[in-house]
Parts: C-alpha cells; sequence; structure tokens
C-alpha cells in the first residue's frame, strides 16, 4: 500500500492510458519508419557517391553537422518530453480526485476553486509542451537547412562533372536527393521514438516493482482462526521509510468473541490498526491470530480470514452478483437470504436483472447506504471469526445505521468485531475500548470504567469536534496537488492560457446549444476559424509552386547534361539549379511556419476542451456518464488528437489539388503517355480512402476496449485497499489480463490495415512508372532522361500525396465529436 499511497490515481492511471497507449500505437511503427528510412538514406548517399565520389566529402559534412545537432537536441528534448509527461499526470489526478468527491466539493460549494486548480495543472503542462514544440521545430529547421544547402552543392558540382558522368547517373543521383528530406524526416522519427520509448521506460519501472511477499512459512489449518483471539505485541509502524512513527509500541489483548471499539482523533492511528492486522505495511513486533503469528502465514491465508465492512464503500464494475460473490462459492438461495437480513431483498427483487444488475462505475446507481449495506453482505458470507468495521456508519443514513448495528449484533454474535468509530453511540456496547492518541494507546478498558476518566471524557469529546475538521477545503484540493515545480517553464503565453479559452469557448458553446441540433465543430469554427484558415492561404501557394518548379527544372537540366537534348545554355542551367535551391529553401520555411503555427493552434483547442469537459463534469449529475476511466481516456488519448490532426487537416483539399495539377502537367508538360499509371493511382486511392475508412473504425473500437481497460484500471486503482484486504489480487489480475488481451487483439486487427497500408505505396509507385514507361515504348515516344526521371519524380510526389499525407490527414480528422 505504501506505493499507493505516494503515487497519486492520476499518475498511475497515466501509465495504464498514455504511456500504454504510445506503447501500442507508436513505437512499433517508429521502429519500422526509423529502419526503413535508415535504409533508404544509405540508398541515396551511396548512390550520389558511386556517380560523383567528390561528394563523399559534402556528405560526411552533412552527417556530421546532423550528428552534432542531434547529440545536443535529443537530450534537451528527451528531458522537456519527460517533463510534460510529468506535468500531465496532475491533471489527471486531480481530474479523478474532483469526480470521485463530487459530492463533497458541492457541499463547499468550491467548483470555481477546482476550476482554477485545474487550469492551473493546465497551464504549467501547456507551457512545458509549447517549449517542446519550439525545440522540436527549431531543430527540424536547422536539419532541413543543411540538408538544402547539401542540395544546392550536389547539384552545382555536377556542372564541374557533367562531361565524365552519364546523364542517366546524374538524373538518378538528382531523383535520390530529391528525397533529402529523408534525413530530417528520420531525425524526427528517431527523436519520437526515442521520446516513446519513455513510456516504454516508464511502464517497465511499474513491471519491475517489488511485489508484496505471498509466501509464508507455515500453512495454517482450513479451520484457523477458530477462536477469535488477537494479540498485538509491540506494535510499531511507520507510513514511509523515513517517515515517523504512526504506531508507537502498541499493545493490547482481545479475546474470542468480544466486540473492540477504537476511538481517537484523526491521525491518532486507528486506521493504522487494521492496516497492521491486514499487514497492508510492513511493522514491528508481532500480532498473534489464534496462537499464530500473522507474519508467518501467507498474506493470502490471512487476508481471507478477515472480512472488513470499510468506511467508503466500493462496488467494481461488473454484476451485483460478482460483487457479493466473486468466486462464485454461494448459490442464489443464500445470497438472497443475505440480503434479506439487511433488508434490500425487495429493493433488488423490483430491479429487471436483480443479482445481474450491472454496476455502474463506483456504484452510483446505488445509494452510500445501499453500497454499505452491500460491504456487510459480503461479510457475512464470508463467515469469518474476525470482523473488522472501520467507520462502517460515517456516511451512511440512520436508517442504513440501524440495519449495520443490527445486523452485526445478530450475526457477528460469536466473532470478534473491532470497530473504528468517531460517533461514541457505535462504539459504547462494545466489550472494550481502545483509546489512541499520536500512534500510542492511551488506556484500553470496558467503557463504563473509561467513562469514570474525566481524561477520557474530555479526549472523546474532542474526537467528536475533530469529524467536523477532517472534511475541510484542503483536503478537496489534496488530491490535485503535484511533486512537480514549473520553476525551469516559462509561464504559458496569454493566448494558451486555460481558463482564458475555457471562458471564450463555454460561453460559445452556451450559445450553441440553442440551436436544435449543437455542434462542437461549429464551436471551434467561430472561435479559431480564422485563424485555422489564414495558415494554408500563405503556405498552398509557394508549395504547389514549388511541386511545378521541380519538375521543369529538373527536366531542363537534365537536358542540359543530355548530349541528344543540349539546348540548354552554361548560363540558363545554373539559373535554373539557382532556382531550385530557393524554391526548395522557401518551401521548407512555408512548411515549418506552418506546422508550428496550427500545432500551437491544436495546443489552444485541446486546452480549451478539457478545461471546458472538466467544467461539464463537476456540473454533471453524480453517476450520469462521468465514468473516471472513461473521461482521462477521452483527455489523454482523443483530445489529444487535436495536437496531431489540426497540422495535417488542410492536406485533405491540398492533396487532391496537388495531385490535379500534377497530373495535368504530366500530360500537358511530359507526354500524353505519362498519365498511363493515372488509372492504378485513382484505383490506389479509392482503395486508399477504404482503408482510411477501416483503420478509422478500428481506431474506434481500440478505444472501446481501451476505454473499458482504463475504467477497469480505475477500479482497482481506487479501491486497491479492499481489494487486498479481500485477497482479490488474482480475480482482478485476471479480470485486466483478459480485458487487455481483448484490446491487444482489436489493435492486432488495426495494425493489419495499418501494415497493408505501409507496404503498399512502394508497390503501386513502381507500377505506375513501369505503365508510363510501357505506354511511352508502345507509341513510340523517346525514352529519354528528360522524360523518364520526370516521370518518376512526379510519381514519387503523387506517391507520397496519395498514400503519406492523405491517410494520415483522413485519420487523425477522426476525433470522436459525439465523446
Amino acid at each position: 500500500m505504501t506505493f499507493f499511497n505516494n503515487h497519486p490515481s492520476g499518475r498511475i492511471l497515466n501509465r495504464f492510458s498514455k504511456d500504454i497507449g504510445n506503447v501500442d500505437e507508436f513505437v512499433p511503427l517508429s521502429l519500422l519508419t526509423v529502419i526503413v528510412t535508415f535504409l533508404n538514406l544509405v540508398a541515396m548517399f551511396a548512390t550520389i557517391c558511386v556517380m560523383n565520389y567528390w561528394m563523399i566529402l559534402p556528405t560526411a559534412f552533412l552527417l556530421l553537422s546532423c550528428s552534432v545537432f542531434a547529440a545536443v537536441f535529443q537530450p534537451s528534448n528527451r528531458n522537456i518530453k519527460r517533463t510534460e509527461g510529468v506535468t500531465k499526470s496532475p491533471i489527471y489526478t486531480h481530474l479523478a480526485s474532483s469526480l470521485q468527491g463530487l459530492t463533497t466539493i458541492r457541499a463547499f460549494n468550491a467548483q470555481e476553486l477546482l476550476q482554477n486548480q485545474f487550469d492551473k495543472h493546465q497551464n504549467v503542462h501547456s507551457a512545458a509542451y509549447y517549449m517542446y514544440l519550439a525545440i522540436y521545430n527549431a531543430f527540424a529547421f536547422w536539419i532541413d537547412f543543411i540538408s538544402t544547402v547539401y542540395v544546392g552543392i550536389v547539384i552545382f558540382n555536377f556542372f564541374f562533372i557533367a562531361s565524365d558522368v552519364r546523364v542517366g547517373n546524374i538524373g538518378l543521383a538528382l531523383i535520390q536527393l530529391f528525397q533529402i528530406e529523408l534525413i530530417q524526416y528520420a531525425m524526427k522519427v528517431w527523436s519520437d521514438l526515442e521520446t516513446q520509448m519513455t513510456s516504454v521506460e516508464r511502464v517497465n519501472d511499474y513491471t519491475e516493482l517489488t511485489p508484496e511477499i505471498q509466501s509464508g512459512q507455515v500453512t495454517p489449518p482450513q479451520s484457523w482462526p477458530s477462536n477469535g483471539n488477537i494479540d498485538f505485541n509491540k506494535i510499531s509502524m511507520k507510513y514511509a521509510q523515513n517517515g515517523p512513527f504512526v504506531l508507537y509500541n502498541v499493545s493490547f489483548k482481545t479475546q474470542a468473541g468480544e466486540k473492540i471499539g477504537i476511538v481517537g482523533r484523526t491521525g491518532a492511528g486507528k486506521t493504522f490498526i487494521v492496516s497492521a492486522l491486514f499487514r497492508l505495511y510492513d511493522f514491528d513486533g508481532s500480532i498473534t491470530i489464534d496462537e499464530v503469528d500473522s507474519k508467518s502465514i501467507s498474506l493470502n491465508d490471512l487476508r481471507s480470514k478477515i472480512a472488513i465492512i470499510p468506511q467508503d464503500p466500493v462496488l467494481f464494475l461488473g454484476t451485483l452478483r460478482k460483487n457479493l460473490d466473486l468466486f462464485d462459492e454461494f448459490d442464489d438461495s443464500q445470497l438472497w437470504s443475505a440480503l434479506e437480513d439487511v433488508k434490500l431483498k425487495d429493493t433488488l427483487s423490483d430491479l429487471p436483472s436483480g443479482l445481474d444488475t450491472m454496476i455502474l462505475e463506483g456504484g452510483e446507481n446505488f445509494s452510500v447506504g445501499q453500497k454499505q449495506l452491500f460491504c456487510l453482505v459480503r461479510a457475512m458470507l464470508r463467515n469469518v471469526k474476525i470482523v473488522v468495521m472501520d467507520e462502517a456508519t460515517a456516511n451512511v443514513d440512520l436508517s442504513s445505521d440501524s440495519i449495520i448495528q443490527a445486523t452485526i449484533r445478530r450475526r457477528f454474535r460469536q466473532c470478534t468485531v473491532i470497530t473504528i468509530a468517531h460517533r461514541l453511540d457505535t462504539v459504547m456496547d462494545s466489550d472494550k475500548i481502545l483509546v489512541l492518541e499520536s500512534g500510542r494507546v492511551v488506556e484500553f478498558d470496558t467503557p463504563d470504567a473509561l467513562l469514570q476518566n474525566s481524561v477520557t471524557i474530555r479526549f472523546c469529546n474532542t474526537s467528536k469536534r475533530d469529524v467536523l475538521i477532517r472534511w475541510e477545503l484542503p483536503l478537496i484540493l489534496k488530491g490535485g496537488s503535484q511533486d512537480f515545480t514549473e520553476d525551469d517553464l516559462s509561464a504559458p503565453l496569454d493566448s494558451h492560457e486555460s481558463k482564458k479559452l475555457a471562458d471564450k469557448m463555454e460561453l460559445a458553446w452556451l450559445e450553441e446549444e440553442k440551436r436544435k441540433i449543437p455542434s462542437l465543430g461549429r464551436v471551434l469554427q467561430s472561435l479559431f476559424g480564422t485563424e485555422f484558415a489564414t495558415y494554408p492561404m500563405f503556405f498552398l501557394p509557394l508549395h504547389i509552386g514549388f511541386m511545378l518548379i521541380r519538375p521543369y527544372v529538373l527536366k531542363k537540366l537534365l537536358r542540359y547534361y543530355s548530349s541528344k537534348e543540349n539546348d540548354v545554355t552554361l548560363q540558363r542551367a545554373y539559373t535554373y539549379a539557382g532556382l531550385l535551391v530557393f524554391g526548395t529553401f522557401a518551401d521548407l520555411i512555408a512548411y515549418h511556419w506552418y506546422m508550428m503555427g496550427l500545432s500551437a493552434l491544436g495546443m489552444k483547442i485541446r486546452i480549451a476542451c478539457c478545461s471546458l469537459i472538466y467544467r461539464k463534469c463537476l456540473k454533471q449529475t453524480t453517476g450520469v456518464g462521468l465514468e473516471v476511466g472513461k473521461i482521462i481516456n477521452l483527455l489523454s488519448n482523443d483530445a489529444n488528437r487535436f495536437d496531431l490532426a489540426l497540422p495535417m487537416i488542410h492536406f485533405i483539399w491540398i492533396v487532391p489539388v496537388v495531385i490535379v495539377v500534377e497530373i495535368l502537367y504530366l500530360y500537358f508538360a511530359v507526354d500524353s503517355t505519362a498519365t498511363a499509371g493515372v488509372a492504378v493511382l485513382v484505383l490506389s486511392l479509392l482503395f486508399e480512402i477504404y482503408l482510411s475508412k477501416k483503420i478509422s473504425t478500428n481506431r474506434m473500437r481500440v478505444a472501446l476496449k481501451t476505454d473499458y481497460r482504463i475504467r477497469l484500471m480505475n477500479d482497482v486503482v481506487s479501491g486497491i485497499q479492499v481489494i487486498k484486504m479481500y485477497a482479490w489480487e488474482k480475480p482482478f489480475s485476471r479480470l485486466v489480463n483478459l480485458a487487455r488481451v481483448l484490446e491487444i487483439q482489436e489493435i492486432l486487427r488495426a495494425n493489419l490495415f495499418r501494415s497493408i497500408n505501409y507496404i503498399l505505396p512502394t508497390f503501386l509507385k513502381h507500377i505506375c512508372i513501369y505503365l508510363c514507361v510501357l505506354a511511352a515504348t508502345l507509341v513510340g515516344v523517346p525514352l529519354l532522361s528528360s522524360f523518364v526521371f520526370v516521370v518518376e519524380l512526379l510519381y514519387n510526389d503523387l506517391n507520397n500525396s496519395v498514400f503519406v499525407y492523405l491517410p494520415i490527414a483522413s485519420c487523425r480528422k477522426i476525433v470522436n465529436e459525439d465523446q
């Protein structure tokens, strides 16, 4: 339990949502891309250097420069990405804590305070994420800049050796050279892979945690404990290894069938008595139960022989039957009999599914009193000799309280019952009362004897007042605290502040809700549409212009180098070469400006949406759509896709424009036979659209499985203490494993389509080029270098447009608006 107390639930859930998502989706694809890209780069540089051995030195300088940049950039990028991950965890912790304490938050009217706290967490994360974007884009720009210089060196170098090299070899080298962006792409993917390996590292950290030692030297008899005698002998315990003692030299004995009450103010150590009994923490001293040292037996043998009714009733996802009888040990008559004892039989009989009623997350379809009665039924079904009540009636109504008290007196007459309480009336009929203060035993005697002691009376009255103090507002906000300091981060830009963005979006959404069918898309368009439309207005003309200039310049340069087509002067060749280098430089500036701007805009949309979702949760009726795991998955995975999707969405219409322009160029500027491969391209485009839909459909199916797994993990993390006390680790482990297996099956199915989408482009590109060459041969078009290599260049561009930019844009466009 020390691990769960030292790690907020949001941080743990972040491992099982965002980190596992990275390991599933991004790491395998990034690894494959790194290998393929590296092989392509080796082939490219080998071709250039073989064609022109004078390029060995510039190539070495390029690779050395990129290596130096990478050596400087990668550590910074890795650290800031790790920091970005750390600053994200408090957001999920705060969200989970808020949803679990929603009733208390509303009782204190603390929604605005919690909203401000959430916005502060978002601001810290935004500062880290924007710094990551800035560092990454600066690195990518400088790598592209160095690569552009290399392109210029290669192109101008061929002017001096053209007489020694065949024009076909020059064309091949130039075609390879136009893939120079692979350097930046390879380093990007390598950087992403290194960053994503942080997720692998974080998940691996959890796999290497030291588990509880389950085994014991002694196997108690099946009937143990037969009496229920308990002996605490000099128990001392620390909450943390280097912390103060929470129990110090505690000793007391109970006899079989005794009812023991434990009282004391908050922090006195009452709950740690129970923790020691269940061996949730290591302790010094010994606890003997019916002459058996609890440390000498396995945890399963110990915990399965003690029943507990916790203060906060815990119900798990699944049927009510499974919540009462996890191992299917009892038949329906026994379950109904136990439910009748706690006055719940009539209530459940009215439900359509009876015992098979599905439990909502957190048991929200039942009242707190009913959930506590279900926990009492669990204890009754266990049929053990030792029962612990950890402030079991603190949060229930008077009717449920009286049922619990009456049932305990009737069903647990022969059991040793340990009751932790703040209300004195719940322990006044105990055989003995243990009074604790600061982890030490103050008194241990019968209620009558203690009431004769004025010190005890004052102490107990103080305990009554402390009931109110322990629900103070600071404890509400504790779940949103974080152990990360933002001193190393700059403050977020005004335009990135969570509260400002959420306020604007909330006003727009309230107006939108007045429509018959409100749309998130319309709200986003009204708030961010102008900025979103600005970027392609500048980027598209430059990009299309460069796409047209490049094949034209290549054709002219090859005609200059060709002995058969030498109709281009040296001066014009220099002009064309300079135009190509300048166009490459202008295109890369426009591209990086476009990507950085839209990535930042995607971040702003995500910030606004996440803050608005949180505000909505605080206003939502308890139990209506408030599955913690689902909402955390929505914020960690679905909302994060705004950052990835926005820079690519414009390519949905930019790519068709580029395709049409390049096909027209092939027909009019090259030759009509150059369009022979377009039919295959069109068919492959239709198939690509089908693949994109299949990938998106499978992505949603994976998301549903992931939602369920994270909801299940949230259930486990929230109820981990109850799970351990009931020795339910193995069945819940099997349940989580089953959910993970089903999720992996969907991931593998999705990866099948992604693999086809990954392999298909290279295969179809060569078919298209082959068909063009075949058509030209059949109609008698001369296969000159200015024809063949221009066709290859344009089909390379078309291939990238159809199989890279368009599917990425199509898939990333799908962010579940309904959710």
